[in-house]
C-alpha cells in the first residue's frame, strides 16, 4: 500500500513543502520505502504496476505532475506534467503502459510519454478509467462508457 501527504493551507507561507510518498507492508505495519523530493502541494493519486515494481503517483500543483518510481530504489524513472486540469483516475495495463483520465483530458502514456487521445475530435471529461486486457475503459460524467485501444 502507498500513501502520499497534503501540505498545510497557510497563506503566510509562501514556500513550497515538499512532500512526501511511502510504501508500507500492511501485515507488519512498517514502511517499506520514504520516496522524497518530488511532490509539492498535495499528492492525489497513488497506483501501482500490475508488477508491483513501480509506483504511479500524481501530485495537486498547477500541471498535476506525475512521476513514476521504482519505488524499490526510490528513483524516478519518469516524470512531467499530465494536464492543468483535475486528474481524475490511473490505470496500469502493463509494466510500461497506463491511462490517465481527468476533468480535460484522457491520455495513454507508455514509458513515460503521454498521447491525448480525443472522441469526435475533441477531448471530453473522463471520471474513471479501467485497464480490460488490451483496452481501456472510461466513464464520463454524463454516463457515457468509451472503450480506448493503447
Amino acid at each position: 500500500m502507498a500513501t502520499g501527504q497534503m501540505a498545510e493551507k497557510n497563506p503566510f507561507n509562501h514556500r513550497k513543502k515538499i512532500l512526501s510518498v511511502y510504501v508500507w507492508d500492511i501485515d507488519g505495519n512498517k514502511v517499506l520505502a520514504k520516496l522524497d523530493g518530488f511532490h509539492t502541494i498535495a499528492v492525489v493519486l497513488l497506483d501501482f504496476s500490475p508488477d508491483s515494481q513501480h509506483l504511479f503517483t500524481c501530485g495537486n500543483d498547477d500541471k498535476n505532475t506525475f512521476a513514476v518510481y521504482d519505488w524499490r530504489s526510490g528513483s524516478i524513472l519518469y516524470a512531467g506534467p499530465v494536464s492543468r486540469g483535475k486528474v481524475n483516475g490511473i490505470t496500469w495495463k502493463n509494466p510500461h503502459e497506463y491511462m490517465t483520465c481527468g476533468n480535460d483530458h484522457v491520455k495513454i502514456w507508455n514509458n513515460g510519454r503521454g498521447r491525448q487521445c480525443r472522441i469526435d475530435g475533441k477531448s471530453t471529461g473522463m471520471y474513471s478509467c479501467v485497464s480490460a486486457k488490451s483496452i481501456y475503459i472510461t466513464g464520463s460524467g454524463d454516463g457515457g462508457i468509451y472503450n480506448w485501444i493503447g
